[in-house]
């Protein structure tokens, strides 16, 4: 395998160099939690967070970092509010931290559990309140509700694992107590075993195509089944969008961190794509599809041109909204919410349904023409000179531009209001 002319990649060095200091750095912020300066839910949030919990909460009095006491409207003590925000920043789901308000009643038993404002996959926690998970510590005292172990929730895996996860070290906290260390999770185990021995498959067809390409129906199964459907765990321009604004979580998110490492160095250094090509669950979905009809469809050449370009002018604008329009979630602006059936939008799953069908005719049309994490990963790939090449016009550039913000405003308005 024959490494790729550095030299002529030094734009894409310069901006993966950018890319890991602005990571790294807003890792290091938020994982400093006690010297953070980031102000705790104000009086009014907090008390509206109440009122689904005591209905009786008629005031909230300060009583120290993150934590209030609870009043009624005789100005009685009826509880207490511990709010997990500053010091459990460092606990990351899927594309952030979740900030909470933990109640007490005055027997410092839980009461309840209610969410504050966030940047996870909205999807994701309707699944978890939808389950019932957030009621699993309901009428523990503190001491019990710190050894409490929650089972996560399918289709909102890293979701519920670091709301678990946060419970239990804002209440250690509360009681100056440590945290009970979780017993050895053997589901846990075996999901991290299941997905190292898919992504070694993976590299091993990376470095030996030809003598392996006989077996690749067995890779794309693998991938579709364990990446996709067993456990959900795939790159998208959420979660490293939510990278540049929160950092990452080595303990919750290592499976995504390795992946991305691969993902963006292995193109960079042999010139190959490894993750669209043989790990990425929705392409290997579409390549078995694609399997059932030999005859593909031709489309002009002219309009596979503008396609060509299309994908990344999507990857700005989707990339761009996840790192500076907080309030838009950009997760139903990529399909792989699929695999997570019980959370995805109705808008998702038609989407993913559309690519997948078209996939029959045209192959790996999403991978090929739309997909905006498939576009960021061969930004490194490429050599600079084929990043904006000459031969393309202007115009051409223009029309895929309308195209790509026709298609994300489409993708978006669906997962939205479907």
């Amino acid at each position: 395998m024959k490494i790729a002319n550095l030299r002529a990649k030094l734009p894409q060095l310069v901006v993966l160099l950018v890319i890991i200091a602005i990571v790294g750095i807003r890792t290091l912020q938020n994982g400093d939690g006690a010297k953070s300066k980031a102000e705790s839910a104000p009086n009014e949030e907090v008390l509206y967070s109440l009122k689904g919990i005591i209905p009786e909460a008629a005031a909230i009095e300060h009583d120290g970092v993150e934590q209030w006491i609870i009043k009624n409207k005789n100005e009685e003590a009826i509880g207490k509010a511990i709010i997990a925000q500053q010091t459990t920043r460092k606990i990351i789901g899927y594309s952030g931290p979740i900030p909470m308000v933990i109640v007490l009643d005055k027997n410092d038993k839980v009461r309840g559990i209610e969410l504050l404002e966030n940047d996870e996959t909205p999807e994701f926690l309707e699944t978890v309140e939808n389950e019932g998970f957030l009621e699993g510590w309901n009428g523990l005292v503190v001491a019990q509700a710190v050894g409490k172990n929650m089972d996560a929730v399918s289709g909102a895996t890293y979701s519920s694992t670091a709301i678990g996860e946060t419970v239990r070290q804002r209440l250690a906290e509360y009681a100056k107590t440590t945290a009970v260390a979780q017993k050895t999770d053997m589901k846990k185990i075996v999901t991290y075993i299941s997905i190292l021995v898919v992504i070694l498959y993976a590299l091993a067809f990376y470095c030996f195509p030809k003598q392996l390409n006989r077996y690749r129906i067995t890779l794309l199964v693998l991938s579709v089944g364990v990446l996709g459907v067993a456990y959900g765990s795939f790159l998208s321009i959420k979660l490293i969008g939510g990278w540049f604004v929160q950092g990452i979580s080595l303990k919750n998110q290592i499976i995504f961190v390795t992946l991305a490492v691969l993902s963006f160095l292995l193109p960079f250094v042999f010139g190959k794509n490894f993750y669209c090509t043989y790990v990425c669950p929705f392409g290997a979905s579409q390549e078995l599809l694609g399997r059932i009809n030999p005859k593909k469809l031709e489309l002009p050449k002219s309009v596979t041109t503008i396609l060509a370009r299309t994908r990344t002018k999507v990857m700005l604008l989707v990339l761009g909204i996840a790192i500076f329009g907080s309030t838009i979630d950009v997760t139903g602006a990529e399909p792989f919410t699929l695999f997570f059936f019980a959370s995805a939008s109705k808008g998702v799953v038609v989407m993913a349904v559309a690519f997948l069908l078209l996939s029959i005719a045209i192959p790996r049309a999403w991978c090929r023409f739309f997909c905006p994490t498939g576009a960021l990963i061969d930004f490194f790939r490429k050599e600079a000179k084929d990043i904006f090449p000459k031969k393309v016009t202007f115009q051409t550039h223009l029309i895929a531009l309308a195209v790509a913000a026709a298609a994300v405003l489409l993708f978006l308005a669906s997962a939205i209001f479907a």
